[in-house]
């Protein structure tokens, strides 16, 4: 595409954006004259544009910079963060967000699925007693019984007046 003002082809593009009505907004600038224009190109012809989150695993994997395995690695290690960022490559941030799940989403829920089923609360345990564990566990009350493994429901009996 050559200069509207010079014809010269010695050109910068200066922005590109997709506009409301789909359209695709370019800015350009001669490098000779210093002239700037736009144009408007259809985005509706030609390649369908598809979303990276709407793609297949594989097309996934392709993308990522860490593999499967050095993922997995990463989320069942008990290593400070920054011997894992050193050791894969990465910043130590990216390494957090791996091990808390928001990096790699699919990968993690496969080890840490999503609690399913009822919320167990620690009132409705045998070993509830005075507003406390009987177990002594100091993070006892509210829905840890869910994760508590000497949880046992009470036996609650129907009482007719």
């Amino acid at each position: 595409m050559k200069c509207p003002e010079c014809k010269s082809e010695n050109r910068t593009l200066l922005e590109s954006r997709l506009t409301v009505r789909g359209a695709r907004r370019r800015r350009f600038e001669c490098r000779v004259c210093l002239h700037r224009w736009t144009m408007f190109n259809d985005e509706s012809k030609g390649r369908a544009y598809t979303h990276r989150w709407e793609t297949s695993a594989a097309q996934k994997a392709a993308w990522r910079r860490l593999k499967r395995d050095d993922i997995l690695k990463i989320i069942k290690s008990h290593l400070p963060q920054r011997m894992l960022a050193e050791k894969y490559g990465v910043t130590r941030q990216s390494i957090s967000r791996i091990q808390l799940g928001i990096m790699y989403k699919d990968i993690y829920a496969e080890i840490n699925p999503p609690r399913t089923g009822p919320v167990v609360y620690c009132t409705g345990c045998t070993n509830w007693e005075d507003d406390s564990c009987g177990f002594g566990f100091p993070e006892a009350g509210g829905d840890f019984a869910t994760d508590c493994c000497v949880y046992s429901p009470s036996a609650l009996a129907d009482v007719v007046q």
